[in-house]
């Protein structure tokens, strides 16, 4: 039993709905998949600037990936099979400012739907200077409260929003 046939699609042309994100993960790879390939510290940046961070497009279409597609993202970089420990490796929102200036470069630009507050401090990943971060998010847990519960959850401790363990 068929619901349709090749008939049904004959002259039915794509949507393309997918098309930006496409670009945007080329770029990705081209620009970035060196280095996020040979440091895993780069996966973890890439993430967090991925997860829940919407990007525009040269040509003004926004892209933007949930957690679960970041890590999915991630992986294909990264040519691994699986991305799901990078979930959560980082906090998200932010850009790493070597991730920011090779895609700007490329012509995308971050967008998100809050207003955003932009820092610039020390890469936790490299724990260097030359590698800064700009945060794009708002009243988000700090660094400190999410490297914990990060590292809890990596664990297997659920932690509630006071830092309380759960389970």
């Amino acid at each position: 039993m068929t619901f349709f046939d090749k008939d049904d699609f004959r002259g039915v042309a794509s949507s393309r709905v997918r098309r930006p994100y496409k670009l945007f993960e080329a770029c990705l790879d081209e620009t970035l998949g060196e280095r996020v390939r040979e440091d895993g510290a780069c996966a973890v940046d890439l993430w967090c600037a991925i997860a829940s961070v919407g990007w525009r497009s040269p040509d003004g279409q926004e892209v933007r990936y949930s957690y679960r597609q970041a890590c999915d993202v991630v992986a294909w970089v990264r040519e691994e099979v699986d991305g799901f420990q990078y979930y959560c490796s980082g906090e998200p929102g932010i850009v790493a400012d070597w991730i920011a200036q090779c895609l700007e470069q490329a012509g995308w630009s971050p967008v998100s739907a809050k207003p955003m507050e932009r820092r610039s401090d020390t890469s936790p990943a490299t724990g260097d200077e030359s590698s800064a971060t700009a945060s794009f998010h708002s009243n988000g847990p700090s660094s400190e409260h999410a490297s914990r519960n990060n590292a809890d959850v990596r664990a297997g401790i659920v932690v509630d929003q006071k830092g309380g363990q759960l389970g």
